[in-house]
């Protein structure tokens, strides 16, 4: 079980005796904590009618909240730029590049070991969350999200001369042998994720762009994706999203508008034709 999991897992327990979502929803619990302990306690009750400790599962009467629809924040390519004048500045610069060109989570990016990353590819195969104020180290959210990111030159560039100056940083602390994480606190350890969101919120107010959080570096990473054609399938693997399904319902907006433009592109069959006569 992910260490998300372990987390909703845990709240249902607490709150086995009965479950108001209403009331999760005026606490200000998100909407994907509050789906997550719908979907752990409709599994956790499924398993006691098959146990035959219960005859029938009361979570089949509840419906959790829906996935809100719209276009998920992103940054665009100018404001990019604003941006990364601030933070190729910043001591973890290189993270920063890597969110970028990878689409990777959070806590993806600070389970990120040097044995993950080869040649002109990384793999995800840990994650680092914060779990009732501490930090623990997990598998991915989900089966889909241990996967294969092809790197770019960008990455492969950023991460040769980010582990060289890694390196020597650590040395100058007394430390000499080769760091195990991609992206280390100032003792060699693994990074904090939370440490990460804050110094991006401090470049996000210094490059004077809009306010959105670390997250949406992911989506401005997918939405140029789809906005070149690439195949949502393509998207969903590089993403890790559990299934197509939530890619499609994430980037509805996007992908409207990859609709019409492929519907205007059909005008170019017909050439410089004469204008249709009325009739």
């Amino acid at each position: 079980m992910c260490a998300k999991r372990l987390v909703i897992f845990s709240y249902f327990v607490k709150n086995l005796k009965f479950i108001d979502f209403v009331t999760l929803v005026t606490e200000g619990k998100s909407r994907s904590l509050i789906r997550g302990v719908h979907t752990t306690a409709h599994k956790a009750l499924e398993y006691a009618v098959r146990e035959g400790t219960l005859t029938w599962n009361p979570a089949k009467r509840a419906d959790a909240p829906p996935t809100p629809k719209g276009k998920p924040h992103a940054w665009t390519e100018s404001e990019m730029q604003s941006i990364f004048e601030v933070a190729d500045a910043d001591k973890f610069w290189a993270a920063w590049r890597i969110f970028a060109v990878t689409g990777l989570r959070r806590g993806e990016l600070c389970g990120l070991q040097w044995s993950d990353i080869h040649d002109n590819y990384l793999v995800v195969t840990r994650t680092r969350l914060v779990v009732d104020g501490k930090v623990i180290t997990g598998t991915p959210k989900t089966s889909k999200s241990a996967r294969k990111i092809p790197l770019n030159k960008v990455a492969i560039d950023t991460l040769k001369v980010w582990k060289i100056a890694q390196q020597e940083q650590l040395r100058l602390l007394g430390i000499e042998a080769n760091p195990e994480w991609v992206f280390t606190n100032e003792i060699g350890g693994p990074i904090d994720p939370g440490h990460l969101s804050k110094r991006w919120n401090k470049i996000i107010e210094q490059a004077q762009v809009p306010v959105y959080p670390l997250h949406a570096l992911r989506h401005t990473f997918a939405t140029p994706l789809l906005a070149r054609r690439n195949s949502p399938k393509v998207v969903q693997d590089l993403l890790g999203h559990s299934s197509i399904t939530v890619t499609l319902d994430l980037y509805t907006a996007a992908l409207d508008e990859l609709g019409v433009d492929a519907v205007e592109s059909l005008e170019s069959q017909f050439g410089n034709s004469k204008e249709l006569k009325k009739t």
